[in-house]
């Protein structure tokens, strides 16, 4: 995984905007999880949406088991 020096910073601000955007959303309860992965599609293609599902997921686990931050990004 990328550090944040080694990622532009266009990348760094599209990934906070998208976790302020996923947050908001769920919190707010605007949208199922099934209808957010439909948005996300449209606007990142599903590749790169599953794939920040599946780094999402491994985080969630590992803090789950104590890890905090475990990928430093």
């Amino acid at each position: 995984m990328l550090r944040d020096h080694e990622i532009p910073d266009l990348i760094v601000s599209l990934r906070d905007d998208l976790e302020k955007f996923i947050d908001n959303a769920i919190e707010n309860r605007k949208y199922r999880l099934g209808e957010l992965t439909d948005i996300l599609h449209s606007h990142m293609g599903k590749k790169m949406t599953d794939q920040c599902y599946r780094i999402a997921w491994y985080e969630h686990e590992l803090c789950r088991h104590g890890i905090k931050n475990p990928v430093p990004y």
